[in-house]
């Protein structure tokens, strides 16, 4: 945050047309000159009350001014907050251009980026910040196929340009063998249209140019393991300790719902016992920020002591040995030939293997939000889609419902036992 700081007045100038009216302006002080802005509004003089900056009366007509100061007054402030955060040394000027709406004479498409990657690329991980990267590649090819330059102002932003955006994407993936449509599609809009509300918020737009543009994101049902799957991963001996590892890491992941970047850096301080006993693991998600407290049940807490003693985990200050994503993603290729699964392990998946086999459990979808660490719901809705292994367990149970009706007396065989023996 910059160290100056802002001074706003407000203030009142005589009408050059009718001298008892006066205009109303806004007076911006920054560490140095002061500069001033209409506010567009003529009152008589005799009303204005200085000491208060604010038009004198409870009419209708006082109200509506004075609040009009009052939302002037946030909105400057606002801009200013938001320009020191992305730059040293703000003066009035920018102040007063980017309430007034002439900031943005010189403001493109790809000077947004810039300005955007300046604010928040240090303080993201590389792997999503390259997300951005994909994303402002994709916008500004866009940009040179349909201006024939590289670049453009922000004033050719509107619903059509996202339309249109849209369709080049899925037409010219930037990668030719990997087609970008669906969610991955979704991702790259959404993108987009965050960077442009944050240009907003620092005065770039007076609106956001497509706020009604609406990104289409569909339910992905999350591909898990079956239960004879997870036991061949499980108990199946493997000859080489490097796969042996990767597979105990897989499943430690199945059994907690922890991602790699979680399960990598796990350490013995991220543990508790209850009071019953219990082994807690409590950590913050990397990706999300949010807190994960996953009691763990015995299979992971073998794990655990397998290898928190290993003489490469206490070099590191790990429960596991390090070891790095790649070579856990080769080791699962390897592995899913080995197992003969039918789909790819990946990582993630055991995630998703956790996530259902709660669901299927009967925990409750709100706690299995907080151990699995997600920050909506709606995230984790998607365990819930039913699938044929749940649709035939519920059958199994209207099934034995059924069965035990067949048991019951009929009506005329209940009213006919219990009536008394006087009345038969």
């Amino acid at each position: 945050m910059a160290a100056h700081t802002l001074s706003l007045d407000f203030i009142t100038r005589k009408d050059k047309k009718d001298a008892n009216r006066v205009c109303i302006f806004g007076r911006i002080t920054i560490d140095g000159p002061p500069k001033e802005f209409s506010l567009g509004e003529f009152i008589s003089a005799e009303k204005w009350d200085p000491d208060s900056e604010s038009v004198r009366g409870k009419n209708q007509e006082a109200k509506d001014i004075n609040n009009y100061i009052q939302n002037v007054r946030t909105k400057v402030r606002n801009l200013f907050r938001n320009l020191s955060e992305t730059q040293e040394h703000v003066t009035a000027l920018q102040v007063k251009d980017a309430y007034t709406g002439k900031s943005n004479k010189g403001h493109t498409i790809d000077k947004l980026f810039e300005r955007h990657e300046k604010k928040f690329m240090p303080e993201l991980k590389a792997g999503t910040w390259k997300n951005f990267i994909t994303t402002r590649k994709y916008v500004l090819n866009f940009v040179q196929h349909q201006f024939k330059q590289k670049d453009a102002h922000i004033k050719v932003l509107n619903y059509e340009f996202m339309l249109d955006l849209e369709a080049y994407i899925i037409q010219n993936p930037i990668d030719k063998s990997k087609p970008c449509k669906g969610n991955g599609l979704a991702h790259h809009l959404e993108r987009f249209k965050g960077i442009i509300k944050w240009g907003e918020n620092l005065g770039w737009f007076k609106q956001a140019p497509f706020s009604k543009f609406k990104v289409s994101r569909a339910k992905v049902p999350k591909v898990k393991l079956r239960p004879h799957q997870l036991k061949l991963i499980e108990t199946k001996r493997l000859s080489d300790p490097q796969l042996d590892y990767v597979r105990d890491l897989f499943m430690f992941s199945c059994f907690t719902g922890f991602a790699f970047a979680e399960v990598s850096r796990l350490s013995m301080n991220d543990f508790e016992i209850s009071s019953n006993g219990k082994f807690w693991c409590t950590m913050y998600r990397q990706k999300t920020i949010e807190l994960e407290a996953v009691p763990l049940i015995d299979q992971a807490v073998a794990l655990v002591k397998k290898y928190k003693d290993r003489p490469e985990s206490v070099a590191n200050g790990t429960v596991f040995p390090p070891v790095t994503n790649q070579h856990v993603n080769r080791c699962l290729k390897i592995l899913t030939e080995i197992f003969g699964i039918g789909f790819p392990l990946r990582f993630h998946r055991a995630r998703h293997t956790f996530g259902y086999y709660a669901i299927k459990a009967g925990v409750d979808i709100k706690i299995i939000k907080e151990i699995m660490g997600h920050t909506k719901l709606t995230t984790t809705d998607l365990y819930t889609m039913v699938d044929e292994e749940m649709a035939e367990e519920a059958m199994i149970k209207v099934q034995i419902a059924t069965d035990k009706r067949k048991m019951l007396p009929s009506p005329g065989e209940f009213i006919s036992n219990s009536r008394p023996s006087n009345l038969r």
